[in-house]
């Protein structure tokens, strides 16, 4: 008989797990040797600067996030990220299909953005969103998206 939380367990570690290591890797750089004097929160003028600094209130998602992202980890994009301007989001992977990976609210704060899941989950991540000369980049976690 198929345990009912399993799957929910799983992905909350997968989740979880990424996010972690996303999380060490932006510390890294922004304390590690390649780091500047600029404090994360400081505007900068540099069109490739992460929007990360951005708090939003309830229900808002920062400009330029909204949208169709695809990404994953290990030059696979098998992850589809769809987030909403009413900050709603649902994570679709390609590799299971037709089983959601993740669906609920978004809610920014600072560097952070925390997934509260339909199943009352939540996971907190490290984010920053970047304009690139190959369109937009967003990191959440360890995982980086381009926009779809």
């Amino acid at each position: 008989m198929k345990e009912p939380n399993r799957d929910t367990s799983i992905k909350t570690a997968w989740i979880t797990g990424g996010l972690a290591l996303a999380g060490t890797v932006v510390t890294l750089i922004f304390t590690g040797p390649l780091a500047t004097d600029r404090t994360p929160d400081e505007p900068t003028a540099s069109p490739s600067a992460p929007f990360s600094s951005i708090t939003t209130s309830a229900g808002k998602v920062p400009s330029g996030v909204e949208g169709q992202w695809v990404g994953g980890g290990n030059s696979r994009n098998n992850l589809h990220l769809t987030i909403s301007r009413d900050a709603d989001y649902s994570l679709l992977d390609t590799d299971k299909p037709g089983m959601s990976a993740g669906k609920g609210k978004l809610t920014f704060d600072g560097p952070t953005v925390t997934f509260h899941d339909i199943d009352r989950s939540t996971a907190p991540f490290t984010w920053s969103l970047e304009k690139t000369p190959v369109g937009d980049v967003l990191r959440i976690g360890n995982v980086t998206y381009r926009r779809e």
